[in-house]
């Protein structure tokens, strides 16, 4: 290994590491929702509005961050985008206001926009082309692991309190700013980067959105993404230890199947695409299987031994794997020229899902509450309660099957 490659893989996992620690945020508040309410004497409604706060900013940055990472270059952003997400980990662990909390989510949301985006600029500068597909595998994989940590984080939270591990991930974000500031360099020495012919205008922004296609498909990404950013994000912890009636550090470890089947599924449905010739027929596929799995997950898991239930959490995340077709078609929808523009416009109909459906999810459980209360004044939901609200994943399946007809195919030899 040469000292080059030795230096790009390192300047990478800097990268993907920030790009790990930015999904252990983003995911964070599913170990602790019971404890969130309590701190902060919120309904569920509340709840699923304070964790969706990281998506405002998240989404809105989408567009802009590609552009400006092209502009000043990944190095300080990425290490700018990381001191922002230990500061917003800070003040969350440091507050005891819902109205500062919301800040610091905002704030998180904020730094993170750029992680994905970064790593995936720091590759190209710095790996071959022929190595461009499986680094950023790599990448994407790391990530997933990141929202797999719910298992992890879970008996900290348990044993510790909330506060200590948010307490640790401000710790870790300043350790890995530090890192980001010393080991990532924006490109080799001597590289020459082709100039771009014409930057991005707010004229080439207005024709995606101008765009039909990736507005349709952009909505099927989201909706097939609800099982992670909707329910896994933050309600499938307490759906587990309610419905299954186990504790919390075994419903996180179960959660986690969700994305490890998610990173399984991928080069599956990428495989499959191959072999079949078509993109939509395979999103069908997904779409299909993931209504069937999840509508058994939602209405049957209290009926099944818990090694059942675990085994389609994983197929579960593996069969929406083919949402990540999306991104692919839509940029497909567009000019070359326009790709990353298309990609984070993209993006952004994605993650609407989170913003959607963690307060909307929140909101049904209010609805469906029965009166009881715990100990300590928090509303306590039961099972039915759950599975009503749980009902937002076969229901955006199905939405996700009928808007898959008017998506055109793309696929090419």
């Amino acid at each position: 290994m040469t000292k080059r490659t030795s230096l790009a893989w390192v300047i990478w996992a800097t990268a993907a590491f920030f790009y790990f620690y930015e999904m252990l945020l983003r995911v964070s508040p599913g170990v602790m929702t019971q404890e969130l309410m309590e701190t902060f004497y919120v309904s569920s409604t509340s709840l699923g509005l304070l964790s969706s706060f990281y998506y405002y900013s998240y989404n809105v940055l989408q567009l802009p961050c590609g552009i400006i990472i092209d502009r000043i270059g990944p190095r300080a952003i990425v290490t700018a985008s990381c001191f922002l997400c230990a500061m917003g980990a800070g003040l969350f662990y440091s507050t005891d206001s819902l109205a500062v909390a919301k800040a610091a989510r905002f704030i998180m949301g904020m730094g993170s926009a750029c992680a994905f985006i970064s790593t995936l600029k720091l590759t190209a500068a710095w790996f071959p082309v022929s190595q461009f597909a499986i680094v950023t595998g790599f990448t994407v994989m790391l990530g997933k692991l990141g929202g797999a940590s719910q298992a992890i984080m879970s008996p900290v939270v348990s044993n510790y309190g909330w506060r200590t591990l948010y307490l640790s991930l401000f710790v870790i974000g300043i350790i890995a700013t530090i890192m980001c500031f010393l080991f990532i360099k924006n490109k080799p020495d001597g590289k020459i980067t082709k100039e771009k012919e014409s930057p991005t205008t707010a004229a080439d922004i207005l024709r995606v959105m101008k765009n039909k296609q990736v507005w349709c498909i952009g909505f099927v990404g989201g909706l097939m993404y609800i099982p992670i950013t909707g329910f896994g994000e933050l309600w499938s912890v307490p759906f587990l230890t309610r419905v299954c009636d186990i504790n919390n550090a075994m419903a996180s470890k179960i959660t986690g199947l969700l994305y490890l089947g998610f990173s399984i599924g991928s080069p599956l449905f990428a495989a499959l695409t191959k072999k079949i010739k078509s993109h939509v027929k395979v999103m069908i596929i997904s779409c299909t299987s993931a209504l069937i799995i999840f509508s058994i997950i939602c209405y049957a898991a209290q009926l099944l031994p818990l090694y059942l239930v675990a085994t389609l959490y994983c197929l579960g995340g593996a069969s929406i794997a083919g949402q990540v077709l999306t991104f692919t078609v839509a940029k497909e929808n567009t000019s070359i020229a326009l790709s990353g523009t298309t990609v984070g416009f993209t993006n952004m109909l994605v993650m609407l899902s989170a913003i959607i459906c963690q307060p909307l999810i929140g909101w049904v459980l209010d609805k469906n509450w029965t009166g009881l209360l715990s100990e300590t004044g928090i509303r306590i939901y039961d099972k039915s309660a759950y599975q009503i609200a749980s009902l937002s994943i076969p229901v955006g399946m199905l939405m996700c099957l009928l808007l898959l007809y008017f998506v055109k195919e793309t696929y090419k030899e």
